[in-house]
């Protein structure tokens, strides 16, 4: 028989079938249920990198400025993981050049993600993906950190 849908790792398919284990002791009438989980992510309340990416492009798509200085245009994001980590990928034009930019957060950050996408948490997300975009921009030539982290495109 198979194990409760909620625990087996069968359950992240979306839709699971089984007898109820008093089924079989109800005489001429057998009783199946089927029952639709829902994901790792609804199921914990964590957003999906799909509600994480849409929710990103809102916040970030267009022209960037640090205030007078550089512009950065963000051109997409791309969100791979969730959790535990939480994984970027935005494309972003500056200087008339296309880099994809990897940013990996961790902890407290990646945490952000672990329940309701409210305006509060977007916004402050976004503001740190902005500002490591920045950071990266300026430090990409003299850290080797930050040069790992972009990939130029064009």
């Amino acid at each position: 028989m198979p194990k409760d849908p909620v625990t087996s790792g069968n359950a992240e398919a979306g839709v699971f079938a089984y007898l109820q284990p008093y089924a079989a002791l109800s005489g001429a009438y057998a009783i199946v249920v089927l029952h639709v989980t829902k994901s790792r992510a609804e199921r914990t309340g964590m957003a999906t990198p799909e509600q994480v990416r849409e929710a990103l492009t809102r916040k970030l798509s267009g022209p960037q400025s640090e205030g007078g200085g550089t512009s950065l245009d963000v051109l997409e994001v791309t969100v791979s993981s969730v959790f535990p980590d939480l994984v970027l990928k935005v494309r972003v034009g500056v200087s008339g050049q296309i880099w994809e930019v990897s940013l990996d957060y961790q902890g407290y950050e990646a945490s952000l993600v672990s329940g309701d996408l409210t305006e509060e948490t977007l916004s402050y997300l976004g503001l740190l993906v902005r500002t490591h975009l920045f950071e990266w921009w300026h430090t990409k030539e003299t850290e080797r950190f930050s040069a790992r982290m972009g990939r130029r495109l064009s």
